[in-house]
């Protein structure tokens, strides 16, 4: 398990100055259906590329936030690492991307009708 240590000095000091944001009462909207009947998206901030897609540009103040969107029958072996942050080890999600985007894993629950669809 990580700890703070292993993160450079900049980043531990803007962690341990950085004003996180509280939301009270935190919003939350039940569901209407069974996930069984639910159709299922999934957002990461993991920064993947297709190839052809744009990168994210990297000297943007506050970071790109743009989006791009990865079809769900796409190969994962495809996506490319376009994150920019020094703030973690990318090796991990490089070698499986179902680690910061488990579409493989999604696309299992919907196959054994746990989700609606993808």
């Amino acid at each position: 398990m990580a700890t703070m240590n292993d993160f450079s000095l900049p980043i531990r000091l803007l962690l341990k100055s950085y004003r996180w944001r509280r939301i009270d009462p935190v919003p939350w909207a039940p569901l209407r259906r069974p996930l069984a009947e639910s159709r299922f998206a999934l957002v990461s901030s993991a920064g993947f590329i297709l190839p052809g897609q744009e990168r994210f540009k990297v000297n943007l103040a506050g970071g790109d936030g743009s989006f791009r969107e990865i079809p769900s029958d796409t190969d994962v072996s495809l996506l490319t690492d376009a994150h920019r942050s020094e703030s973690f080890d990318h090796e991990g999600m490089v070698r499986d991307p179902n680690l910061a985007f488990p579409i493989d894993r999604v696309r299992e629950l919907a196959a054994a009708g746990r989700i609606g669809e993808v």
